[in-house]
């Protein structure tokens, strides 16, 4: 599918800014049909927290906004062109170093090769009883997997995030969110996620 304006626009803010919006809370506003084609594309992934289902950028997604920098996006506020023409600027920036807007967003440090996403998503399993989509706190993950070593986990995270393998999330509720939590959150668009799914 090609996305509209306001569905492109949603689709930079996924990916650019890292958030994971309730279905609901989408901004732009958003029909329940547009919603549904993102989702149905392939372009966001629906993750349920609860009761509740959060949108965050997908594996395709990440590849159609390094691909589509430059498309119309919905002018919700004067901003909106200044915002169209850094894009294009990126894009064509991007483009002449051979990177991807992966690259420059979300660019994983070095991970020490006795650390592996592999580990990570073992240890995942171990922790849910091997069921994927599950929330666990990242806390509880980096304690088990490599303690006072979070950075190497958080690389290994950002790998399999730009993978479209795991999701990361906030803990919607602030009350509880503990002193361990901040700690051990990963930044994603300099917003802090507490939980991590495994997708797939």
């Amino acid at each position: 599918m090609s996305p509209n304006a306001r569905q492109a626009l949603f689709l930079f803010r996924l990916v650019i800014n890292g958030e994971a919006p309730k279905r609901g809370e989408t901004r732009p506003k958003m029909s329940k049909a547009e919603k549904d084609e993102l989702v149905n594309a392939g372009l966001i992934d629906q993750v349920k927290q609860g009761n509740t289902s959060y949108f965050h950028a997908s594996e395709i997604s990440w590849k159609w906004a390094s691909e589509n920098l430059g498309v119309e996006i919905a002018k919700a506020h004067d901003l909106a062109p200044v915002l169209q023409r850094l894009l294009k600027l990126l894009g064509d920036d991007l483009r002449r170093q051979g990177k991807s807007l992966a690259d420059f967003v979300a660019p994983p440090p070095e991970v020490p090769s006795d650390v592996s996403t592999d580990q990570i998503r073992r240890l995942y399993l171990e922790i849910t009883g091997g069921r994927v989509g599950e929330a666990v706190r990242l806390a509880q993950l980096k304690d088990r997997l490599l303690e006072g070593l979070g950075l190497d986990v958080d690389a290994g995270l950002m790998r399999m995030l730009q993978a479209g393998e795991v999701s990361l999330q906030p803990i919607a509720n602030s009350p509880d969110i503990t002193p361990a939590d901040e700690a051990a959150a990963a930044y994603v668009g300099g917003n802090p996620r507490h939980l991590v799914y495994l997708v797939k």
